[in-house]
This record gives structure tokens, sequence and C-alpha cells, in this order.
């Protein structure tokens, strides 16, 4: 029987975990929970990963006083340098539930209203890690404003199966790490 390359199965578990905060996996709205009013978590801002062994990471930057700046970095093998994807993302609460608005666009040149929203509830955990636990895809429902979102997000938030499988992120100091090729 053939060993299985631990680094190789290493980096495809966060490829595929970081995928997913960034990809269709979780339900996907026209409209945010809410507007970009609260105050950005400094403890938000840095370098996360959901496999400190690998050279795949988040970087959160604050791009306002209410918005992050999300830079997805993913080692090409090919290429030998980091390919990295932005997207922008707001909180929003809903009764003391925090909740990740995330925009997979490019540029603040577009305007909100032409993004689609990935939305997890967030879960802060120590002040080094923590939890984003994905709206499920299952959701059928659409929403033509904000506020009919919330509404149906407040009502459902409690139950377990309103969301899609975990992903813990771990801030990490990059620069301890030897880099893998």
């Amino acid at each position: 029987m053939a060993k299985k390359q631990p680094i190789f199965w290493t980096k495809t578990i966060l490829l595929i975990g970081i995928l997913g905060l960034c990809t269709a996996c979780p339900y996907e709205s026209t409209v945010p929970i809410s507007e970009a009013k609260i105050p950005i978590k400094k403890q938000l801002i840095g370098k996360w990963t959901d496999a400190p062994e690998s050279n795949n990471f988040i970087e959160v930057k604050a791009k306002s006083d209410y918005l992050y700046l999300i830079e997805e970095n993913v080692f090409s093998r090919v290429k030998k340098v980091h390919e990295v994807k932005k997207y922008y993302a707001h909180l929003s609460e809903i009764d003391s539930t925090l909740f990740l608005n995330v925009s997979p666009r490019d540029s603040l040149e577009k305007t909100f209203t032409d993004d689609s929203f990935l939305l997890y509830r967030l879960e802060q955990v120590g002040s080094d890690k923590f939890k984003l636990y994905p709206l499920t895809k299952h959701i059928k429902e659409k929403f033509d404003n904000s506020e009919e979102l919330r509404n149906f997000i407040q009502k459902y938030k409690a139950l377990s199966f309103f969301y899609g499988d975990v992903s813990e992120f771990q801030q990490y100091n990059f620069q301890e790490v030897k880099w893998k090729n």
C-alpha cells in the first residue's frame, strides 16, 4: 500500500477550507444582513490559517473603520508564489451574535448593490482563534432587502442545521514558519 504524503494532504485540506471561506459554499445573498455600521474588531486583524503547517493563509486588514479587506493567499507550487484574491467584508449583529458579510469583489469602486454576499456566523475563541459557521447553502429563500434577511436569520440562527461545516482559524506568526515548496 502506498504511503500518503502528509504535506500534500495537509495542503489539500487547507485549500478546501480556504476555498470554503470564499466560494459559493455558504448561502449567497444579493443583500447584506445590514449596512457596515459595526466598528472593526482589532482582534480580527492579522494573518490566519486553519492549518499552521501550510503555506496558505488569509490576511485580514482594516480598510476603513467599518470595512475589512480579506486577502486569500494560496501558494502556487507551479509559480512558487502566493496568488492573492481580495474580498471585502463587514460585521452585522443579531441578538449579540456576530455575522460576517463577505463580498467577493476585487475593488471598492463597485457599489455594494453590485455584490453578492457570502454569510457566516463569527465566533471569537480567545484572542488568537475564531470560528466561521457558513449559513447553509441549502437555504432556498431569496430576500429583497436586508430587513427580510435579518428577520429570517434571527428566526433560525439557533438551529444547528442552519449552518454548514465550521472552519476554525488561528492567528499565526508566519515569520517563524519555514515555507515549504
